[in-house]
């Protein structure tokens, strides 16, 4: 809630976003984050290591993130349940709160 709060009080967002989101009427305002059954948070690993400790670099991570979490709302889907993405910016709290390791980025959270 606290981002949220940032994002449209303190002016993070630019006026071309404030204009795209004025006709939803959203604000900061996100009580089902408190009353959803469930969150989840889609990670893209950035990168991963070796076995000798080196950085081993992964590619397409951005598609292969997408293309992961539209397979889940798909499942989602087809168990009869509803999902709705929901992406902050930022989103590196998320990693710091879940406790995620650096080679971590938030992609996605779905409620």
């Amino acid at each position: 809630m606290e981002e949220e709060h940032t994002n449209y009080l303190e002016n993070r967002m630019n006026d071309e976003w404030q204009s795209a989101l004025a006709p939803l009427g959203t604000d900061h305002h996100k009580e089902f984050l408190d009353v959803a059954p469930w969150l989840v948070v889609r990670f893209e690993p950035r990168f991963g290591t070796h076995a000798n400790g080196s950085k081993k670099t992964h590619c397409y991570v951005k598609e292969s993130a997408g293309i992961a979490a539209g397979i889940f709302v798909t499942a989602i889907h087809q168990m009869g349940l509803t999902t709705l993405p929901h992406t902050p910016s930022p989103m590196a709290f998320l990693r710091k709160f879940l406790d995620r390791p650096k080679t971590e980025r938030p992609f996605a959270a779905f409620r």
